[in-house]
């Protein structure tokens, strides 16, 4: 892929949209997606409603940088803010200890 585009009209927390990321793509999408999406502060937000703007915006994107840095630069950031399957997984079972500590 060289670009991840995203125009939704409705997102919560589109998990692709974060695996983008992570794989170092340039990611275009609706400024109706969630601002908390941009873990990397690399995801450009466009007017779902303009599409002169998208093709602008993706059509004189500079594609200069080097891929694969951006991946990996990308891989620890998302490490370091908790979009670790370890990290999330600690999350989950403290969740459990929790409920079930509150049904007592």
């Amino acid at each position: 892929m060289d670009i991840f585009a995203l125009p939704s009209f409705y997102e919560g927390q589109p998990f692709s949209l974060i695996e983008a990321q992570a794989a170092g793509l340039p990611c275009f999408v609706s400024d109706k997606v969630s601002q908390e999406t941009n873990v990397t502060k690399n995801v450009t937000y466009l007017p779902i409603d303009d599409v002169t703007a998208w093709k602008n915006e993706i059509e004189f994107f500079s594609f200069s940088d080097n891929r694969i840095d951006r991946r990996d630069q990308n891989v620890k950031y998302l490490l370091r803010n908790g979009f670790s399957s370890e990290d999330n997984a600690n999350k989950l079972i403290k969740s459990y200890d929790d409920f079930k500590v509150n049904r007592r």
